[in-house]
């Protein structure tokens, strides 16, 4: 069950097709009455669809971008992690849902579609009519209000249900979904959505999005930590010839886990920022036994300090994080 302070007008209000797809057509021919702005309701649609407006959005598309196979395959690598995460948790309510028309979907913090799973018919459809197939790209900016990239922009669940969707193209579906945050730092991860066609609305899907969301959050929080643990007792071990209080690791996620030599004091009315980060002269990724990819970052500093804490990227010479 979503948390009450979770909730919005995409969640609570009832869904009628033909009044939002009247309201719909008025707001794209510019007669918008003055009735039609007094249900809060109305009011939110309104104001969604004049932002992605104002983003360039064509209200009459009907396929979604989809990017190049080479660019995708460039992504599913780089975010193997979270794809197999999302995977994971997907498997678990795969009996569940057999037995719905819909499909599962996890896209990464820009709306790029990573995994699909669910009900065949559906797939092949979504892909045929909306480019709603791995390597879609539903960020708002591209494809208006949508359970993907809606869910990105406000941070946190939604249910656009058919005319609600501010492209003509979609709708015909109705998707649910909500975003997926990292477990240590609250950033937005990705979203898990929900997508069926606009009939067969299930008035609990935004619960299922949402449930399924916090679960791979925790999944990744649980993997995460544990690796933590194996990296920080390997530390030592990681660059025997280097002594501890140069090396920094960072975890998959680009957190900083370690600090290497303690920060000086500094003097009396010193900006702390101001003083000058340490370079980085060495960077290489860690692999931990029987894991198909870097679990974290190792980084052999020459300096005071590293960066302040929350970014948890190398800097200057030093080759860029394993990407999320």
């Amino acid at each position: 069950m979503i948390p009450q302070s979770a909730r919005n007008l995409y969640l609570t209000h009832p869904k009628d097709r033909r009044k939002t797809g009247r309201l719909w057509e008025r707001f794209n021919v510019r007669q918008l009455r003055e009735e039609d702005l007094r249900d809060p309701y109305h009011q939110m649609l309104v104001q969604e669809w004049a932002r992605v407006q104002d983003l360039g959005v064509d209200p009459v598309q009907a396929k979604a971008a989809l990017l190049s196979q080479e660019a995708f395959a460039r992504i599913a690598e780089e975010k193997g992690f979270l794809i197999r995460m999302a995977r994971r948790v997907f498997e678990r309510v795969r009996g569940i849902l057999s037995g719905l028309s819909g499909i599962l979907i996890f896209a990464d913090a820009e709306g790029t579609i990573l995994c699909v799973m669910g009900d065949t018919s559906v797939q092949l459809e979504a892909a045929r009519e909306s480019n709603l197939v791995e390597g879609g790209q539903w960020g708002e900016g591209l494809a208006g209000t949508n359970g993907i990239g809606t869910a990105l922009a406000r941070r946190g669940p939604v249910h656009v249900f058919s005319s609600e969707h501010f492209c003509e193209g979609w709708h015909r579906w109705t998707c649910a979904g909500a975003p997926v945050l990292d477990p240590f730092t609250q950033e937005v991860l990705g979203v898990v959505d929900f997508t069926t066609a606009e009939s067969q609305f299930r008035e609990k899907a935004s619960d299922l999005v949402y449930s399924l969301a916090s679960n791979l959050s925790a999944e990744i929080r649980a993997q995460v930590e544990l690796e933590r643990v194996q990296l920080l007792h390997q530390r030592a071990s990681l660059a025997p010839d280097i002594p501890t209080d140069r090396i920094v690791l960072f975890d998959r996620l680009g957190h900083r886990i370690s600090t290497g030599r303690p920060e000086s004091p500094g003097r009396v009315g010193e900006d702390r920022e101001a003083r000058a980060a340490p370079a980085p002269v060495e960077s290489r990724p860690v692999l931990l036994p029987g894991a198909p990819e870097p679990a974290g970052t190792l980084v052999v500093v020459d300096g005071p300090r590293i960066q302040r804490e929350g970014k948890g990227r190398p800097f200057g010479r030093a080759e860029p994080l394993p990407p999320r």
